[in-house]
């Protein structure tokens, strides 16, 4: 999951591809956190992606041809359930950044979560 942001999400999955990190999935992921308000003032947001979309128009990567789920509150704790359920070993899961959607994941299954998940 990618912070419900879809040009993040674009650029991680063009740079898993050209790393060639195979089964990697990369899903956008809660716009928001689980309670409160936002982490980042949307004057940083606005910056940031002006940054992304100035590195991923110059980055030599390949180029992402995978279709596109809107950023939602469930998409990236569904993926992460399902790769934990689908997984035959334990899953280690590396989120940078808030754990919104990890937490998700965890409250929506925690019997899969707590039996299938190594260390996050």
């Amino acid at each position: 999951g990618v912070c419900g942001d879809r040009l993040a999400a674009q650029l991680a999955r063009r740079l898993t591809r050209g790393l060639n990190l195979r089964g990697t999935q990369i899903v956008p992921g809660a716009p928001q956190p689980l309670s409160g308000d936002a982490l980042v003032p949307p004057s940083w947001m606005i910056g940031r992606r002006a940054q992304l979309a100035n590195f991923a128009a110059r980055a030599r990567l390949p180029a992402d041809d995978v279709f596109e789920h809107s950023p939602s509150a469930d998409a990236a704790a569904e993926a992460i359930l399902k790769l934990v359920r689908d997984s035959p070993d334990p899953v280690t899961i590396l989120a940078l950044g808030p754990l919104s959607n990890v937490a998700r994941a965890a409250q929506k299954d925690p019997d899969s979560f707590r039996r299938k998940v190594s260390s996050v």
